[in-house]
C-alpha cells in the first residue's frame, strides 16, 4: 500500500526543504504520514505522529505537516494546539532560534487563520497578514521557495477569511505576489506563481497552491486554470506512467474542475469530468493495491453535489446518510457539508410526507452537526454562521423563540473573546429581531447598541462568498481573449456589491439611501471611464452637459470628453436631492412617458460592463431604481393604474435578470404581487358599482396577484408573516366580491366564502404555532407582555372578526355554520391571558385519574411528553433545542386522543370546543348557558354589528344579530361614565339612570327565548360591554308581575373574560374540591386607614364589616400598619378565601396597563400599593382560591385587541384565583360593607361547597329591594371566574 520512497521521483510534501532537520528515517515516515492524509487515512497518519515520530514533535517541519493533517479535517482546536505547543516550545529553548525564518512565519500565518473560526479573533491573522505582505512584497514569482509558496497559500486563506468578516484587511492585499507582467485582473500575481511553478515542474506545490487560487478566481478564468494545470500534469503523466504522485494529483484537478464545472451550472461536462476523475482515482487504488473507500470521498462528495437537482429527496437522503457513515469514520472535511445535505433532504421528504420518523431526522442531524462542528472540528464561526438559516427553517416548525435566544446567550457566554465583526453582528441582530417581535424593547434596544459598536467593521458583501476577482474590463478589452471557456462569466456572479439592510423591501428609507450611495459611486466611476455619457447622466438626473455633441455620438459614450465640473456637481447631491432629481418630489410623481425615457436609459447605462462592479450589481441597481419608481408613485390615489404598471414592470423584468440577482431579490416580487393586488383592490371600491365588468375585471387581477404573492412566500418562514397577511387579503377580497355583490350566483358566492374560511383557518393555525413558539417566560408579567406585544403585532383578531362577517354574507345559517361560528367566536376572545394562565398551569388530580383509569398507552404517552418536558427544562440550550422539536411531535400524538387534548388545551390555553361544555356543570343539576357577544365591524365600510351566541352544552348554539351598533353603545355610555372621578354622584343625582339602562334592552333580548329563570348565565362580553352591568337590565318574563324582570333576579350571572379563561377557573376549582384539606384559611384585610383628623369616618362601616366578619370566621383581619406587602403576600400564599377592603386608584396618564389601576393600602405615612403587575410577579394563590375584592372601580381594564383585558381582576384570575367578585365604579363604603355582611352569609349556610354565584345573587337580590333601588347601590358588582369554592365537609376558620 505505501509506494516506498526508493521507487517514488519526487515528495508528497510540498515543504521539504525543510526535510534537512531530519534523518533518513524521520523523512520516510514523515512522507508515509503525508501520503496516508493525502488518501484520508487520517487515523494512519496521526499514529505516525503520535508515536512513530514523537522525538521530532519540536522540529518545524514536523509540527507544520502535523498542523497539516489536522487541518485536512479542519480540526480548528487541534491545528492550534500543536502550532501554540510548538512556538511556545520554541520560545522556551535556550537557543537562538530565529523567528523570522519561513517555518515560523508560515506557523504563525496558519495559526492566525485558525483562531478566526477557531478562536473567533482576528488580531494575529491581521498582523501575520501585514508581516507576510510586507515580506515578500518585491520577491519576484520566479523565486519562490516552497515555504514561501505554502506561506502564499495560508495567505490566500487568511485574508479569504479576514475579509470574509470584517473590512480591517489591507487594501492593496491581492498584490500579494507581485504580478509578473501585465494585469488583467486582481490576484493576477497569483495565477503568474503558479505558472511559475508549473514551469519549474513543481506540480505538487502549483497543485497546492491551486486549490487555494480556486477561492480567488472567478468562474471563467478558474476553469482555464483548471485546463492549464492539467495539462502540465498530463504531459508529466505521459512521461512517468507510473508515478502514483502525479496520478494521483491529476485525480485532484479533475475534482477541482468538475466542481467549477457545477458552480457554472454545466452539469453535464461536469458529470463527465467526475467520472474521468473516478477512473484515474481507481486506477491510482489499484496499483497501490487499496481496497478502501476512503481515498475516494472527496469525489464521492463533488458526485452527489452534482447528482443532488436530478435525483428524489429519498434518494438525495439515502446517498448522503451513507456517504455521511463514511466521512463521520475519517472526520472528512465535508462532514458537516454532509450532515446538512442529509438534515435538508430530510425536511424535504417530511414536508411531502408528514413523517415524523423524517421530522426527528431532521432534528438529529441538525443537533449532530452542531456537535460535530463545536466538539469535533472547534469551528465556532461556522458553528453560528450554521445557525442562522436552521432559526429560519425551524419556524416553519414552530420551536420555541426562547430557544434561540437562550442558544445566542449560551455562545456568548462560553466564548466570550469571539469577535468576528460580520457573525456577531448577524448574532445581535437575530437576538433584536426575536427580542423585537417579544415586545421586549429594552432587550431589544441592547442588542441594537451592541450592533451599532461593531457596525462599521463589518464587510461590505451581498453574501458569504466574495467577488475575490475580476476581470478589468476596458472599453478596447473584453478580459482574458484566449479563454477556452469563454460562455462562462468573467466575475463571479453570485457575488455582486451590495449592502445588506434592514427593511431591504416597500420601498423603505434604508433601501433608498442604498441604493442612492450605489447610483451616485457607479454614475461618478462610469462618467470618469466613458462607461456613462453626460447627456445621459443628464437624461436621468437632470444634470446639464457641458459640450453638445450630435446625437449618433451617443453610440460611443467612450469617446464623449468629461467635464470636472459635472462630476463634481454629480458628487456634491445628497442622497435626499438625488432621490428627488430621478424620481420626483413627494407632492407629485414624475410624469409617466419621463420616467419611461428614463429608465430606458438606464437600462442601457447599466447593461454595460465595467471594470469596477460587476454586472449583477448593476442589474440589481437597475431593479432597485425601479422599486423606487413603483412605490413613489403608489403612494398617490391618484395614480394607482400607473403605480400598478410600474410594479407591473418590476415583475416582467425579473425573469429577465440574471439569476444570481433574482435569488438576492428572493421573496421582494412577492411584495410586488402584494402591491399590485391591493392597488386593483382600491380600484374596485374606487369604481362606480353601476360599471360591473370592469369591477369583475379588477377583482380577477386582484385574487391572481394575491395568489401570486402568497406562493412566492410559500416557502419561506421568513417572510412568513407576510405570507398569512397575504392570505388574510386573499380572504378579505373574498369578502369584498360578497358584500359588493360581485359573485354571479349563489354556487360562486358559497365557493367565495368556503375560500375566504379556508384560508382563515391556514392563518389561525400559523398564529396558534407562533403561539405556542412564544417562550414560557421566567414571570408571568414578562409573558402577559409578549402576548399582548404579539396580539397587537399580528393582528389575530383581524383573522377572526373577518370570518365572522364572512359568516355574516349569508343569508341564514345551518346548524354547522353556527357551531363553526361560535368556534370562530371563541377563537377571538382573550387568548393571551388563557395562553398565559395555561403556561403555568398545574393538571388537576381529576383529569390524571381519569387518564390512568381509561387507558395505559393514553397515561404511558402522557408520561412521556411530562418526561421530555423534564429534560426540556433542564438541558443546554443546544439539545434544547432538538428536545423541543421531539415536543412538539409528540404533542401531535397527544392530541389525537380527547383525554390527552383536553390536557394539552389547558396547558397551551386553546380555545375551548363545544365537547369541552359539559365538563363545568357535571356533577350537579345546575342548567348552565354560555353567552357572547361580539362586535363585527364592517371591513368596507364604516360601522358594525353586535352578535349575540348562545349555547347549552350538548345543543347548537344560535346566533343573534342586533341592530343595537357599537356607535349607539358609545354614544349612550359616554355621558354617564365619561367623568370618572364624578360617576358615583351623577349616578346618585340621577334618579332615572335605571331606566336609561332599558334602552339597552336588546343587548339581552335574545336571553328571554333562550334560556329559563334559574338558568346560570355565564357572559363572555366584548370592548365597552365590560363597562356595563348587563346583569342590571331587564328582559322579558312572563311568569313576572310585571312582565319583565331584571336580569340578575332572574338568574345567576358569572362573567369571564373568555371560555377558555373559565377552563383554568374550572379546572382551579376543580383541584381545591378533590384535595383532601379539612378545612382552610381566611384572609381578611382592611386598607382604608382612619381618619383622625374627621369627625364623621365615611369609611367606618367597612372597618365594622370587617371585624364582624373575622368574628364569624374566627380569624384576624389585618388592618393600618399591620398591613404590609410582606404580610399580605404570606397570607394570600395559604388562604383560600380572601377578603379585601380598599380603595383602587386610577393613573389616567400612566401607559402601562399593568399599573394604571393599583390597590392603595398601609397608612398615610408608610403607603403601598399592589398593581396588576406585582399581582403577576409576586403572588400566588392556593389552587380554587375565591377572592372579594371591595375597592372602587375593582373591575376596570384595558381592553385590547381581541378583548384582551388587562386589569386587577384578571392578573388575580393569573395568579391562581377560581373566582373573584369585584365592581364596575366608585362604591360607597357602606353599600361595600352591606355587601359584605350578606355575602358570606351563604358560606355559613351551604356547608363545605359553596354555589358562589348563587351566593353573589341572593346578596345583590336583598340589595335591590323590590327592583327599584338606585344601581350604584347594587348594579357594580360583577362576579368573574368559575362559580363552585370549596369542597363538601371543608370549614373555613376552624
Amino acid at each position: 500500500m505505501w509506494p516506498h520512497s526508493s521507487s517514488q521521483k519526487r515528495y508528497f510534501g510540498v515543504n521539504t526543504s525543510l526535510y534537512s532537520a531530519l534523518d533518513s528515517e524521520a523523512i520516510e515516515l514523515l512522507e508515509k504520514a503525508i501520503y496516508f492524509t493525502r488518501l484520508c487515512f487520517y487515523d494512519e497518519a496521526q499514529r505516525i505522529f503520535e508515536d512513530k515520530l514523537a522525538a521530532f514533535k519540536h522540529i518545524p517541519v514536523v509540527i507544520i505537516e502535523w498542523a497539516e493533517l489536522y487541518l485536512q479535517q479542519f480540526r480548528l482546536h487541534d491545528v492550534i494546539g500543536i502550532l501554540e505547543n510548538g512556538l511556545e516550545a520554541a520560545q522556551n529553548r535556550h537557543i537562538d532560534t530565529d523567528f523570522d525564518s519561513s517555518e515560523y512565519r508560515l506557523m504563525r500565518l496558519l495559526l492566525g487563520f485558525c483562531e478566526i473560526s477557531g478562536k473567533g479573533r482576528l488580531e494575529r491573522a491581521l498582523q501575520e497578514i501585514d508581516r507576510t505582505a510586507d515580506w515578500l512584497a518585491n520577491l519576484p514569482v520566479g523565486e519562490y521557495s516552497d515555504i514561501q509558496v505554502n506561506c502564499i497559500r495560508k495567505y490566500i486563506n487568511a485574508t479569504y477569511y479576514t475579509k470574509l468578516h470584517c473590512n480591517k484587511c489591507r487594501p492593496d492585499y491581492t498584490d500579494i505576489p507581485r504580478p509578473s507582467g501585465a494585469v488583467v485582473r486582481t490576484w493576477q500575481g497569483l495565477t503568474d506563481l503558479r505558472n511559475a511553478l508549473l514551469q519549474q515542474g513543481r506540480l505538487g506545490e502549483a497543485v497546492a497552491l491551486h486549490r487555494g487560487e480556486c477561492a480567488a478566481l472567478p468562474l471563467a478564468p478558474r476553469i482555464d486554470a483548471h485546463h492549464i494545470v492539467l495539462s502540465c500534469i498530463q504531459t508529466a503523466a505521459a512521461a512517468a506512467p507510473d508515478d502514483i504522485h502525479i496520478l494521483w494529483l491529476e485525480v485532484e484537478v479533475q475534482v477541482l474542475l468538475a466542481d467549477s464545472l457545477y458552480q457554472a451550472d454545466d452539469i453535464q461536462q461536469a458529470k463527465v469530468e467526475v467520472q474521468k476523475a473516478e477512473a484515474l482515482a481507481n486506477q491510482c487504488l489499484l496499483q497501490l493495491g487499496i481496497n478502501d473507500p476512503r481515498p475516494l470521498l472527496s469525489l464521492r462528495w463533488t458526485g452527489l453535489l452534482i447528482g443532488w437537482q436530478g435525483i428524489s429527496p429519498h434518494d438525495r437522503h439515502s446517498k448522503s446518510m451513507a456517504l455521511l457513515a463514511d466521512m463521520k469514520i475519517t472526520r472528512h472535511i465535508r462532514t458537516a457539508s454532509c450532515f446538512d445535505k442529509a438534515a435538508e433532504s430530510a425536511l424535504e421528504i417530511y414536508r411531502e410526507t408528514k413523517s415524523s420518523h423524517y421530522y426527528d431526522e431532521f432534528f438529529r442531524l441538525r443537533k449532530d452537526v452542531g456537535d460535530y462542528l463545536e466538539m469535533v472540528q472547534g469551528d465556532i464561526s461556522t458553528l453560528l454562521l450554521w445557525r442562522e438559516p436552521l432559526w429560519n427553517e425551524t419556524r416553519e416548525l414552530a420551536i420555541d423563540k426562547s430557544t434561540t435566544l437562550k442558544w445566542y446567550g449560551d455562545f456568548l457566554r462560553r466564548y466570550p473573546v469571539f469577535a468576528l465583526p460580520k457573525p456577531l453582528y448577524n448574532l445581535h441582530k437575530m437576538r433584536k429581531l426575536i427580542f423585537e417581535f417579544l415586545g421586549d424593547t429594552e432587550q431589544a434596544m441592547a442588542a441594537k447598541l451592541e450592533m451599532d459598536k461593531i457596525e462599521a467593521d463589518i464587510p461590505e458583501s451581498v453574501s458569504e462568498k466574495m467577488c475575490w476577482s475580476q476581470a478589468i474590463v476596458r472599453p478596447d478589452s473584453e478580459g482574458v481573449h484566449d479563454s477556452v471557456t469563454k460562455h462562462y462569466p468573467l466575475v463571479d456572479e453570485d457575488n455582486f456589491y451590495a449592502v445588506y439592510a434592514s427593511g431591504i423591501v416597500n420601498g423603505s428609507e434604508d433601501f433608498k439611501k442604498i441604493t442612492m450611495r450605489m447610483f451616485l459611486k457607479w454614475s461618478a466611476e462610469d462618467l470618469q471611464d466613458s462607461i456613462l455619457s453626460e447627456r445621459e447622466l443628464h437624461t436621468i438626473i437632470q444634470l446639464q452637459p457641458t459640450t453638445k455633441q450630435p446625437k449618433e455620438a451617443m453610440d460611443f459614450p467612450g469617446e464623449e470628453q468629461k467635464s470636472g465640473d459635472i462630476l463634481g456637481e454629480l458628487r456634491r447631491l445628497s442622497e435626499s436631492d438625488l432621490l428627488c432629481r430621478i424620481f420626483g418630489n413627494n407632492e407629485e410623481p414624475l410624469e409617466k412617458s419621463l420616467w419611461s425615457s428614463r429608465f430606458q436609459t438606464l437600462e442601457a447605462w447599466l447593461g454595460r460592463p465595467s471594470c469596477r462592479s460587476s454586472y449583477n450589481g448593476r442589474q440589481n441597481l437597475l431593479i432597485n431604481l425601479q422599486e423606487i419608481r413603483a412605490y413613489s408613485v403608489m403612494r398617490h390615489d391618484l395614480h394607482r393604474e400607473t403605480a400598478i404598471e410600474e410594479f407591473l414592470r418590476c415583475i416582467n423584468i425579473l425573469p429577465n435578470l440574471p439569476e444570481a440577482v433574482q435569488t438576492y431579490i428572493g421573496s421582494r416580487v412577492g411584495y410586488w404581487h402584494s402591491m399590485v393586488c391591493l392597488l386593483f383592490a382600491k380600484c374596485i371600491i374606487g369604481t362606480n358599482p353601476a360599471d360591473r365588468r370592469l369591477r369583475q375585471d379588477f377583482l380577477d387581477k386582484a385574487f391572481e396577484h394575491c395568489l401570486k404573492a402568497i406562493e412566492a412566500w410559500k416557502k419561506d418562514e421568513v417572510n412568513a408573516e407576510s405570507r398569512e397577511s397575504q392570505r388574510r387579503d386573499l380572504a378579505a377580497l373574498c369578502l369584498l366580491a360578497l358584500e359588493e355583490n360581485l359573485a354571479e350566483s349563489e354556487k360562486e358566492r358559497v365557493s367565495l366564502r368556503q375560500m375566504g374560511l379556508r384560508n382563515l383557518r391556514l392563518i389561525d393555525e400559523w398564529l396558534r404555532n407562533v403561539r405556542q413558539d412564544l417562550p414560557s417566560a421566567d414571570n408571568r408579567v414578562k409573558e402577559v407582555r409578549q402576548r399582548e406585544h404579539i396580539t397587537q403585532q399580528l393582528k389575530p383578531s383581524e383573522v377572526y372578526l373577518c370570518a365572522l362577517r364572512i359568516f355574516l354574507t349569508a343569508a341564514e345559517f345551518s346548524p354547522e355554520e353556527r357551531l363553526d361560528f361560535w368556534n370562530w367566536v371563541q377563537q377571538s376572545k382573550a387568548r393571551a391571558l388563557a395562553e398565559t394562565m395555561g403556561a403555568g398551569e398545574s393538571i388537576p388530580s381529576s383529569l390524571l385519574s381519569a387518564l390512568k383509569t381509561s387507558s395505559k398507552d393514553s397515561y404511558k404517552l402522557f408520561l412521556e411528553e411530562q418526561e421530555l418536558r423534564g429534560k426540556v427544562a433542564n438541558a443546554t440550550p443546544n439539545d434544547r433545542y432538538y428536545l423541543l422539536a421531539m415536543l412538539k411531535r409528540k404533542r401531535q400524538e397527544m392530541r389525537r386522543i380527547p383525554e390527552l387534548r383536553q390536557i394539552l388545551d389547558l396547558i397551551e390555553g386553546t380555545p375551548l370546543r363545544m365537547e369541552d361544555l359539559p365538563m363545568f356543570s357535571a356533577g350537579n343539576d345546575t342548567s348552565v348557558v354560555f353567552v357572547d357577544w361580539v362586535e363585527i365591524p364592517y371591513f368596507f365600510k364604516p360601522g358594525n354589528q353586535q352578535v349575540v351566541v348562545t349555547v347549552k352544552a350538548g345543543e347548537t348554539p344560535k346566533v343573534h344579530v342586533l341592530e343595537t351598533t357599537g356607535e349607539d353603545l358609545v354614544n349612550w355610555f359616554l355621558p354617564i361614565f365619561q367623568h370618572e372621578k364624578e360617576t358615583l354622584e351623577i349616578m346618585m343625582r340621577d334618579p332615572d339612570i335605571r331606566e336609561r339602562l332599558l334602552e339597552l334592552g336588546e343587548l339581552v333580548e335574545p336571553l328571554s327565548s333562550c334560556t329559563r329563570p334559574g338558568d346560570l348565565l355565564v357572559f363572555c362580553l366584548t370592548n365597552i360591554l365590560h363597562r356595563i352591568p348587563l346583569h342590571a337590565i331587564e328582559v322579558e318574563e312572563p311568569s313576572a308581575a310585571s312582565g319583565s324582570q331584571t336580569l340578575i333576579h332572574r338568574n345567576p350571572v358569572i362573567y369571564c373574560p373568555s371560555l377558555s379563561v373559565m377552563r383554568h377557573c374550572f379546572c382551579s376549582s376543580k383541584a381545591l374540591s378533590t384535595s383532601s384539606l379539612q378545612n382552610f384559611d381566611m384572609a381578611i384585610f382592611h386598607g382604608i386607614p382612619p381618619d383622625d383628623n374627621v369627625q364623621d369616618d365615611i369609611f367606618a362601616a367597612g372597618r365594622m364589616a370587617i371585624r364582624d366578619l373575622a368574628t364569624r370566621f374566627t380569624t384576624r383581619p389585618v388592618l393600618d400598619q399591620n398591613l404590609t406587602r410582606e404580610t399580605f403576600t404570606e397570607k394570600t400564599s395559604t388562604s383560600s378565601l380572601i377578603h379585601i377592603h380598599s380603595h383602587i386608584k386610577y393613573e389616567k396618564y400612566e401607559n402601562d396597563p399593568l399599573k394604571r389601576y393599583y390597590l392603595r393600602f398601609g397608612t398615610a405615612v408608610q403607603p403601598w400599593t399592589l398593581t396588576p403587575k406585582d399581582v403577576l410577579e409576586s403572588l400566588h394563590f392556593p389552587a380554587g382560591s375565591h377572592i372579594t375584592l371591595v375597592a372602587c372601580d375593582g373591575a376596570q381594564f384595558h381592553i385590547g385587541p381581541g378583548d384582551e383585558l388587562l386589569g386587577i381582576v384578571p392578573a388575580l384570575l393569573c395568579a391562581g384565583a377560581s373566582s373573584v367578585i369585584s365592581t364596575l365604579w366608585k362604591t360607597a363604603d357602606k353599600v361595600g360593607a352591606t355587601f359584605t355582611n350578606g355575602f358570606y352569609e351563604a358560606f355559613e349556610a351551604d356547608g363545605g361547597m359553596v354555589d358562589v354565584a348563587r351566593a353573589f345573587q341572593r346578596v345583590v337580590i336583598s340589595m335591590d329591594e323590590g327592583e327599584r333601588e338606585p344601581l350604584y347601590r347594587w348594579a357594580g358588582f360583577v362576579l368573574h371566574g368559575y362559580w363552585n369554592f370549596g369542597r363538601d365537609g371543608m370549614e373555613i376558620g376552624k
